[in-house]
């Protein structure tokens, strides 16, 4: 994982090209499995999102934040 905080048990991915083949999928799908037994979130962006629109990247992120 790209980031990770603990205290939100929250993953953070960014996405590049590698993960939009049907193996980066599938490697993707059974990772976010595992997290996911663990009780961790995985929240995934495209790399690209962060350089156009990094303010709805950040929303994203604090909105999955439990309050």
């Amino acid at each position: 994982m790209d980031f990770y905080c603990p205290s939100e048990k929250l993953a953070v991915e960014l996405d590049g090209a590698h993960h939009f083949t049907s193996q980066g999928y599938e490697a993707d799908r059974i990772r976010d499995e595992y997290l996911l037994q663990l009780g961790i979130r995985t929240l995934r962006f495209e790399n690209n999102l962060l350089w156009w629109s990094i303010e709805r990247v950040l929303e994203t992120i604090e909105e999955n934040f439990k309050m």
